[in-house]
């Protein structure tokens, strides 16, 4: 199978997609109902489309009981391990509803298949040993639609592995010990703290990490592979080149004592988790347990995100694309952060609501990205940006996108959606950082240049030569766009980098310009907006003398359009910083929108198409 690891996330996404569709993955729960379950709705239903799929909501809402509800589904499995009835929390059955689960998946043979799991009340004659809270497959409900079946069989439960993760208590023995533990009666007495035993302890640990066996106290230790780490080096952005996990009780309980070494040439360092981010222990172990899972295994992770920051979550969400692809795993997880979300297809997206009426929650489905955060009261970070040149085309298509909005061209609500920033370095800089966009497969990034920049070729790569499909071939067609060499992070690179890898980079490059780059409809604004008539008046209001007036326009016609606007905020109020310049910019501006100039519809028109490919994207 061709390796995905490196493919941006939209494709991941799409790849992802198409295999599960052209061969459903083994043993895959299509959908799942719940009835007189906590606090969700009764006979709520969650549909699983799509192999990896996000359960977003706030707090309280039942997205940790759908994957307790999900573990229980299997045979063998049961949701009693997670929910079970306690004098301070029973189970309430005095209604004579009992809680069941109904969910689907196909079999082998291709036959739909709906199993019911019920929880089984406590019969005080069968005996105080008989279990409390056991949950078994019963008969199919007619009252639910249900197909009954010849003899009153039932359908067998669905065989799966199934693995869990919570993110929140994934604590590594160091923290667990240190900040959750008390020093034992034994070492009280001798006045030792908590730092007093670490040391105690830490040579046997560090015998059990250098393989001194110890099979009572201590598994066997793994050896991080050279995959693992680049994994984790890629979810982090920190570079591993070796790590070790030793499961252990030294402490009293079993738990994780994590090694990294890190990858440097003049002062590699080697470090427990004593002195690793939380986040670095929680990735590691994940990468370490998920490499584990069986092909087709159910994998439920809770809050995957935690401690993580958002290039790390999207890298993550990334990895776990990969995971599914690569081994038919479903993988259902609950999240908070958008950067864990955005670029999956609405299917994979289910939203937790509560009903005014009941208080109980709902599952929504097919949500976009946008509508599930804002649900939750948060606004995600999946804007448009749009990547201009300077700040006066910044100030113009934010004075455009208000006009439309005002007119009911689009939708106020969007003008929020978008972000319209320019850095420093100039042209050069956009045409370079586009190859970090075209890489990471960034749909909601858009480029406008002003005019100058505008070239009539346009590449095709659908039908380009056998003898152009190559890195030579490639970079003369790019050069033909972009005007300038743009440069590629690939392997290789001091030996003049791998020729596939490069390949790859300038189609990616060659998609983004023909896709997210645009034009202004003329060569540079400050050409665009300048006013003769405008300008006469500000020099009135400062200069005595009429023909000194015209003498300074003259002066000021002969200079390069964006020259003109330095030297008339000098001669007018003795001042140059940019921020009295773009101040002087967007009154010319104000004054040429009044105008309604004939290349006002060509903005509009642009940024009509940036607003369509981003909802597009957002769809998708």
């Amino acid at each position: 199978m061709a390796d995905i690891s490196n493919k941006p996330l939209s494709e991941l996404v799409t790849i992802l997609g198409r295999r599960h569709k052209a061969q459903p993955f083994p043993a895959f729960i299509q959908s799942l109902r719940l009835h007189a379950f906590k606090n969700i709705a009764d006979l709520c239903k969650i549909t699983f489309d799509f192999p990896l799929t996000a359960l977003i909501g706030a707090n309280g809402c039942g997205k940790s009981s759908v994957l307790q509800a999900l573990y229980g589904c299997p045979e063998g499995f049961s949701l009693g391990r997670y929910w079970f009835s306690t004098k301070l929390d029973p189970i309430n059955e005095e209604s004579g509803s009992r809680p069941y689960l109904v969910y689907c998946y196909t079999s082998d043979s291709g036959e739909q298949r709906e199993v019911v799991k019920t929880r089984i009340k406590w019969n005080k004659k069968d005996g105080a040993s008989k279990n409390l809270d056991y949950w078994e497959p019963s008969r199919p409900i007619k009252k639910l639609g249900m197909q009954t079946l010849p003899g009153g069989a039932r359908h067998p439960a669905i065989v799966k592995n199934v693995m869990v993760i919570d993110f929140r208590y994934q604590l590594s023995a160091f923290d667990r010990y240190f900040y959750l533990e008390e020093v034992e009666p034994y070492h009280a007495k001798k006045r030792r703290s908590q730092q007093d035993v670490i040391r105690l302890r830490s040579e046997a640990i560090l015998l059990a990490l250098s393989g001194v066996t110890r099979p009572n106290k201590a598994d066997p230790v793994h050896e991080l592979t050279s995959e693992q780490c680049r994994t984790i080096s890629q979810i982090l952005g920190k570079r591993y080149r070796a790590g070790k996990i030793l499961h252990h009780r030294f402490h009293g309980f079993w738990a994780d004592t994590v090694v990294f070494e890190s990858e440097s040439s003049t002062n590699p360092l080697r470090y427990t988790e004593a002195n690793a981010g939380s986040g670095e222990v929680a990735v590691t172990l994940m990468v370490h347990k998920l490499s584990q899972a069986k092909p087709g295994a159910l994998v439920l992770l809770d809050e995957p995100e935690y401690s993580l920051h958002p290039g790390a979550q999207r890298e993550l969400l990334r990895y776990l694309l990969v995971q599914c692809a690569e081994k038919q795993l479903q993988i259902v997880f609950t999240t908070h952060a958008p950067a864990m979300v955005e670029g999956l297809p609405t299917s994979a997206i289910k939203v937790f609501e509560q009903e005014p009426l009941t208080d109980k929650f709902v599952v929504r489905q097919d949500r976009s990205v946008e509508e599930a955060f804002l649900s939750i009261g948060q606004r995600t970070i999946a804007r448009a940006t749009i990547r201009v040149e300077d700040a006066l085309a910044k100030e113009l298509l934010e004075e455009v996108l208000r006009r439309m909005a005002n007119r009911g061209t689009i939708p106020p609500d969007f003008i929020s959606l978008v972000d319209i920033k320019y850095f420093p370095g100039g042209v050069s800089s956009m045409k370079q950082d586009a190859a970090q966009y075209s890489r990471d497969g960034l749909t909601n990034v858009f480029v406008v240049f002003d005019g100058t920049e505008s070239t009539v070729a346009k590449v095709d790569i659908q039908v380009i030569t056998m003898a152009e499909n190559t890195a030579d071939g490639l970079s003369a067609k790019l050069l033909s766009l972009t005007k300038e060499k743009i440069d590629f992070a690939i392997d290789g690179g001091s030996s003049g980098g791998r020729p596939d890898q490069l390949i790859d980079a300038t189609k990616r490059y060659i998609e983004f310009w023909n896709q997210r780059v645009r034009f202004l409809p003329f060569d540079v604004p400050e050409a665009e907006i300048w006013n003769d008539q405008l300008a006469r008046s500000e020099l009135a209001a400062v200069l005595d003398k009429a023909s000194d007036v015209e003498t300074q326009i003259a002066r000021l016609t002969s200079m390069k359009a964006k020259d003109r606007f330095a030297y008339l905020c000098e001669v007018v109020s003795n001042r140059s910083k940019s921020e009295h310049i773009i101040a002087l910019q967007i009154k010319f501006l104000k004054s040429w929108l009044k105008g309604n100039p004939s290349s006002l519809d060509d903005i509009e028109t642009l940024l009509l198409e940036i607003r369509r490919e981003f909802s597009q994207s957002l769809r998708h």
